[in-house]
């Protein structure tokens, strides 16, 4: 905050500040929000505080925010990094024996590109406790996406081929199952396939897939994986026990990253400290941001405005 109060108390520092937010993917903190809706009006900008739907409208100046789009340069820069040999071999997959590891190679060669990845265990803790109707609900998420028309690429451990014979032959008939020892961790196999398969794959899982952001190391890479994430990951939210109900929170059109809506307004994420343990990037609807108008810019469309900059 102090860094930011010392910054706006320059003379027309506002424009360059924002821009330097948006290239490097800044959330704010609550304090530095406050900040800038003390100093900015001195820079000629409204401020106010506020929320954005999903779909992505600002509930105080009622603009929409343009969909994110996570463009085909960065996701070749994040693939590359997470798939790179090295950090795979030493932290990606560290409980997983180079054998299966050469087996998952060799089986993504013959089933991808898929259009989602399901995580088989994850879907049947929906709950937070493993249900007794587990492969019941991996089938119906399965019927749900089959639906659709989707190809699928189901990721578990080999203790699920002895659930309910039915209901695996279903989501073996109708998806490519790959199930990784029950010594293994799954998510790596789950993000490694999402990205190896391309931009378009999907992915189905509750976790939020800290520790493997952080493998990433360098900042740059982080916030393209929190991208990516945000515009490709459903959450399962619940799956009735009779399957009448799939609900299946979708990926976001909108990254919690700062956004020029137009050449006079941005808004700004600004961190939920009630949603503990979630990182600004992947917190939800109900986190707030900071509406912000630039009254001494014409107002114009920021396409516009790029035209004569």
């Amino acid at each position: 905050p102090k860094l930011y109060e010392i910054v706006l108390k320059q003379k027309n520092i506002l424009p360059q500040l924002l821009r330097w937010l948006e290239r490097h993917g800044i959330i704010l903190t609550v304090e530095s929000a406050e900040v800038f809706m003390r100093l900015a009006p001195s820079h000629g900008a409204k401020t106010k505080s506020s929320l954005v739907s999903r779909k992505g409208s600002c509930k105080a100046c009622r603009r929409s925010l343009e969909p994110s789009r996570l463009t085909p340069e960065d996701f070749e820069l994040l693939r590359s990094a997470f798939l790179d040999p090295v950090l795979v071999g030493r932290d990606v997959f560290q409980k997983t024996s180079p054998e299966e590891l050469n087996s998952f190679h060799k089986f993504l060669e013959k089933v991808l590109p898929v259009d989602v990845v399901l995580d088989g265990l994850n879907i049947a803790y929906v709950s937070k406790k493993l249900s007794p109707n587990g492969a019941k609900l991996l089938r119906f998420v399965t019927s749900h996406f089959v639906s659709e028309g989707r190809k699928i690429l189901v990721v578990g451990r080999k203790h699920m081929d002895r659930w309910s014979t039915n209901e695996m032959n279903y989501v073996k008939s109708n998806a490519s199952v790959f199930l990784a020892e029950n010594t293994s961790e799954d998510d790596p196999f789950l993000l490694y396939a999402a990205l190896k398969s391309g931009i378009g794959t999907k992915f189905v899982s509750r976790d939020r897939m800290t520790s493997h952001r952080f493998l990433l190391g360098q900042p740059h890479l982080r916030r393209i994986f929190s991208k990516w994430q945000a515009l490709h990951q459903y959450h399962p939210l619940h799956i009735a026990e009779d399957g009448n109900t799939v609900a299946l929170r979708p990926p976001s059109n909108i990254a919690r990253e700062p956004h020029q809506t137009s050449a006079n307004a941005w808004h700004l994420p600004v961190m939920d400290h009630s949603q503990t343990n979630v990182e600004g990037h992947l917190q939800d609807e109900t986190a707030p941001w900071l509406c912000l108008s630039l009254s001494n810019v014409p107002f114009q469309r920021l396409k516009e405005h790029q035209k004569n900059v």
